[in-house]
């Protein structure tokens, strides 16, 4: 994800300026991943905004709704090696921690992938 420095305002989709928008619940930062689906495993660009301790996705950044919201507490960011077929590519897991087998009824684990090094900064 990119470090972009997000203005909060008129004109923003409802994610950018977030809920109650006052100091420190705007985006830490925001950005363009691949996320792996849950039960069909494919691979989706989204739009990921980091607020607080939660990562939102969206279907593209001028959406309003959210996709789905990752709890970013009490759970672990791996990184895994990337293969040759995925030179150039970083992969993360966001997988439970704790006790728990599973972090949603349709995710064992988030399995997300950056262009670079510098896209993955800041969530672990």
């Amino acid at each position: 994800m990119e470090d972009q420095a997000v203005a909060q305002g008129v004109g923003r989709p409802a994610h950018v300026q977030g809920p109650g928008s006052g100091p420190g619940s705007g985006p830490v930062r925001c950005g363009w991943l691949k996320k792996q689906g849950g039960f069909v495993k494919t691979w989706h660009t989204r739009w990921f905004v980091l607020r607080r301790d939660q990562l939102y996705y969206y279907k593209d950044e001028e959406e309003n709704k959210a996709l789905g919201t990752i709890l970013l507490p009490g759970n672990r960011v791996v990184e895994h090696a990337t293969s040759g077929d995925d030179g150039g590519k970083f992969l993360f897991e966001i997988a439970p921690g704790g006790d728990r087998e599973r972090m949603t009824a349709h995710h064992e684990t988030y399995l997300l992938m950056a262009n670079t090094q510098n896209d993955i900064g800041g969530l672990g």
